[in-house]
């Protein structure tokens, strides 16, 4: 029998599995030679796992193969690198709004790929590069480039929304951001004015100071700062950075699969501040110099598993990879098979948030 699985499945193997139960079937030599051979050969041991993020719908559409700490030689890569970025992101809870530079309009302005319209406006002249010739991303000077949104509703998180679960209720704020230069706080993603105006609601920010380091803080009623102390985040390169506000409980930050708390004197709301949303910038100003590749909001607090997974199924395309395993859990490289399909039925198949069937 054949497998067949359904789009944004994502099934495991073992290396030792796949070889026996998996067909790469395909006329594009360039894209799938490399890849068996990356699986057969000693870079991977029998035992280890290898999983299919599949893309479409039948058995010989796009998937991404992922597999333990390599690369795949030769590989000619394509489009699906930012795909994924977007896809990872998108079932996150609460999701208010998720941007990518790659949506960027024909002003400069950024698209929301929640699907709510919080477009971001351009603002100064930051210009569009890619990394790696994969990811887009937008180059900030420190002096005045950012993007932003007016002050609305949907971007007033206050992590007190009944329609979340109690257990989950809180902000979550993040994204992928390379720091270049620049001295003092830079703004990474914020809903912040402490300039005499004193409307601080959500922060996430860079201090390059003698040790460049991310914190991330809440306001509870709009002029005390609950900040954490900081996670060292090294220049020139890039950082998966996020802040988690739970009420009355914590403010967490996560870098790159280190995460601190700040635990004393929490405030049991987020206050409702009147600042516009910031993209590499706070005090309605764009002082980040550095570069931005995603950007995501949630009115949950998103839990440990959940942003450990999408650091190490992320993490692999900003080529930054430090450690071979970090408080998260493994990390994950990625290669793009252009068609495959499977034998074997589901019995091939070591079931890993996903589905399969047989025909």
């Amino acid at each position: 029998m054949k497998g067949t699985v359904r789009r944004g499945t994502l099934l495991s193997f073992t290396a030792a599995s796949w070889t026996a139960n998996v067909l790469l079937d395909g006329a594009d030599a360039e894209t799938v030679m490399p890849v068996a051979k990356w699986i057969t050969t000693t870079q991977m041991a029998a035992s280890d796992e290898v999983a299919v993020l599949v893309f479409g719908e039948t058995n010989t559409d796009d998937g991404l193969v992922l597999g333990p700490y390599g690369s795949v030689p030769n590989y000619n890569y394509a489009t699906a690198p930012a795909g994924l970025l977007a896809a990872s992101f998108l079932p996150l809870p609460g999701l208010r709004g998720l941007w990518l530079p790659g949506s960027a309009t024909e002003t400069g302005a950024v698209a929301d790929l929640s699907g709510q319209g919080r477009t971001l406006a351009y603002n100064g002249n930051p210009t569009l590069n890619l990394h790696n010739s994969l990811i887009p991303y937008f180059d900030y000077d420190g002096a005045g480039d950012f993007h932003s949104r007016a002050d609305e509703a949907g971007l007033d998180v206050l992590g007190t929304e009944t329609y979340i679960a109690s257990a989950y209720r809180g902000l979550t704020v993040g994204g992928w951001f390379r720091i270049t230069t620049g001295g003092g706080f830079n703004g990474l993603v914020s809903k912040w004015k402490d300039n005499g105006v004193n409307q601080r609601g959500y922060i996430l920010l860079h201090d390059n100071s003698a040790t460049p380091k991310i914190y991330g803080g809440v306001s509870g009623n709009l002029t005390n700062t609950f900040l954490t102390s900081g996670i060292p985040a090294a220049l020139a390169a890039w950082h998966f950075c996020v802040m988690r506000f739970t009420p009355s409980t914590a403010v967490d930050v996560f870098v790159d699969g280190v995460s601190e708390r700040l635990s004393a004197g929490i405030p049991a709301s987020v206050a409702n501040s009147t600042e516009q949303l910031n993209i590499g910038g706070y005090n309605s100003v764009g002082n980040l110099a550095g570069r931005w590749a995603m950007a995501f909001l949630c009115a949950a607090a998103v839990p440990d598993a959940m942003l450990g997974e999408l650091y190490n199924r992320t993490s692999t395309l900003f080529a930054e990879r430090r450690s071979r395993r970090t408080a998260f859990g493994a990390c994950t490289p990625f290669c793009k098979v252009e068609s495959w399909a499977g034998t074997g039925g589901a019995a091939g198949i070591v079931g890993r948030k996903g589905e399969a069937s047989a025909e």
